[in-house]
């Protein structure tokens, strides 16, 4: 899919696969900087709140859950 919108809460995006509101939902999302060179990726989990179909595309809204803080211990 391609991202829409994106918060610290949640995200839409738009894809061409049907999904159902109170699915639960695995995303990799991912930041390009072009002007630094870098990416970043963000594995986050939440429910679908919304589909909207509009012009062939399926619009999902996303209610992200808290994000599991990694850390590594020397």
């Amino acid at each position: 899919g391609v991202t829409r919108d994106l918060s610290t809460t949640g995200v839409y995006f738009v894809c061409s696969k049907q999904m159902q509101v109170g699915s639960r939902i695995s995303l990799a999302i991912i930041l390009d900087d072009n002007l630094a060179d870098i990416s970043v990726r963000m594995d986050r989990k939440g429910t679908i709140v919304r589909i909207e179909e509009t012009g062939g595309q399926i619009g999902v809204a996303v209610k992200l859950d808290p994000p599991e803080i990694l850390t590594s211990l020397h």
